[in-house]
């Protein structure tokens, strides 16, 4: 079915596009889950996975920028960073850095809550995926990248 194999990518524009959608895509992925059966579950939970995993790294990539900035005093590191991580047309878009940035956060805020949203329907195939995959080690160095920021920011 050309329509489920094209649907991901678009279903990612939409979230990309309106953040609110995340719970009515949840919904579509069950439902079409329930129609194609497991092997596309599970090719469509990591796709998801492997996307929040890219967009982890580039925010870990806009708070090391920031944080190398904030502790040189200067603003090349983080504009140089920001265009690396471009990696879609409504990115490239976007000049002012900080923007950018904001729309790189929110879609890795929502393709983290799809995945959550996902893994309370089907939690042992989530459980297995996640398990396969370094999702938890990448989220504990975000996090570190973020408190290094921060901190360095305040002082």
């Amino acid at each position: 079915d050309k329509f489920v194999k094209t649907m991901l990518p678009g279903l990612m524009k939409i979230l990309d596009n309106v953040p609110d959608s995340v719970y009515r895509v949840c919904d579509l992925i069950v439902v079409v889950v329930g129609k194609y059966g497991e092997e596309w579950r599970d090719n469509c939970l990591s796709y998801i996975l492997d996307e929040t995993c890219l967009l982890i790294n580039q925010v870990c990539t806009i708070y090391s920028a920031a944080d190398q900035s904030t502790t040189s005093k200067s603003a090349t590191g983080a504009k140089s960073s920001s265009s690396e991580i471009m990696d879609d047309e409504i990115e490239s878009m976007i000049e002012d850095p900080a923007i950018r940035n904001a729309y790189i956060e929110q879609k890795f805020a929502s393709r983290l809550l799809l995945f959550c949203l996902l893994f309370e329907e089907m939690q042992l195939p989530c459980a297995k995926i996640v398990n396969k995959s370094n999702l938890l080690d990448k989220l504990v160095s975000m996090l570190q990248v973020y408190t290094m920021s921060t901190s360095a920011i305040r002082t």
